[in-house]
């Protein structure tokens, strides 16, 4: 079974620059932040109570609505993060499929420092807001192929970045018409595409990858450097939804999914009971041991892939 790689801003947080929720808060604003909130709620507070007046809007932007040129702003904070040595080993790690919730392209550049350039033919960046059929391909000289998911938008596009309450319960209810049949788009010819349910295509063995929401339910998925919060309602929500089909129809989903991190009890005995395989960690005490934590993580990955 083909395998793909789940990853977060944690893989990010060992280069010198990069940047955590919270400070991306703070370089955006100058009010007071509410905590033990989801981040979800705390993005649509500081936008709708105007606490985001810490940054400077280029001249460019004149015409864009205000929340544009918020996104706008994060996106010119994330481009400039880097690969790092974790990037170096997934880049190079055997699977054809990368998954990221994250904006930036530091993936993308590890890929060209390794002779991949970008497939446009391959590549889908058609919607404009949300995120179902959004990644790009790329390829190597030995025609070796890797895709990009970027499912909370890209940097490149700033209007697709997820930010808010707002942004992530209209990208949920894509998620729902396109596992339950009631999604269509329209492709390079103008023509409408409809897409039959997840349950339906499972049933006849359709392993066709039209959007990285089919890889939950046909590829094997590892999770790295993603904290599973809970604000992540869009993925707590695919996984609840595949447990359930599985539950219904446990002869059609043979895939696995692995999650390799650092968790609590709780949230692990629920990532068990969602059918989650958890290779659990010890917490580093110093910021300086992730990278050590995360080349374990990585070797424990590889050693999965099957």
């Amino acid at each position: 079974m083909a395998n793909s790689i789940f990853f977060g801003n944690g893989l990010n947080r060992i280069s010198k620059g990069s940047k955590s929720w919270d400070e991306l808060l703070s370089n955006i604003t100058s009010g007071h932040v509410i905590k033990d909130i989801p981040y979800t709620l705390q993005y649509e507070d500081i936008y709708l109570a105007n606490k985001i007046n810490r940054i400077d809007i280029p001249a460019k932007l004149s015409k864009h609505t205000y929340e544009y040129k918020v996104k706008y702003c994060i996106s010119e904070i994330v481009n400039k993060f880097s690969p790092n040595s974790i990037f170096e080993r997934l880049a190079s790690t055997q699977v054809e499929s990368y998954i990221t919730t994250n904006y930036d392209l530091t993936l993308e550049k590890q890929f060209e420092q390794n002779s991949f350039e970008e497939n446009k033919n391959g590549s889908d960046i058609s919607e404009q807001i949300y995120s179902i059929r959004r990644h790009h391909s790329f390829i190597d000289p030995s025609e070796s192929r890797k895709n990009i998911w970027y499912i909370h938008g890209e940097a490149k596009y700033p209007k697709s970045i997820m930010l808010g309450y707002d942004h992530y319960c209209g990208a949920i209810g894509k998620i729902d018409s396109y596992i339950k049949g009631n999604y269509e788009y329209k492709n390079n010819n103008n023509e409408v595409i409809k897409i039959a349910s997840i349950t339906e295509r499972l049933k006849n063995s359709d392993n066709n990858i039209y959007s990285w929401i089919d890889l939950f339910f046909i590829h094997n998925i590892h999770i790295i450097g993603f904290g599973m919060d809970y604000s992540e309602q869009d993925i707590w929500y695919i996984l609840n939804k595949r447990q359930r089909y599985i539950q219904e129809h446990k002869a059609d989903i043979t895939n696995k999914i692995y999650f390799y991190g650092c968790i609590d009890d709780a949230k692990e005995e629920l990532l068990n009971d969602f059918g989650i395989k958890v290779i659990s960690y010890t917490k580093p005490q110093k910021k300086s041991e992730w990278t050590d934590l995360y080349e374990r993580m990585i070797s424990d990955l590889q050693n999965n892939l099957s």
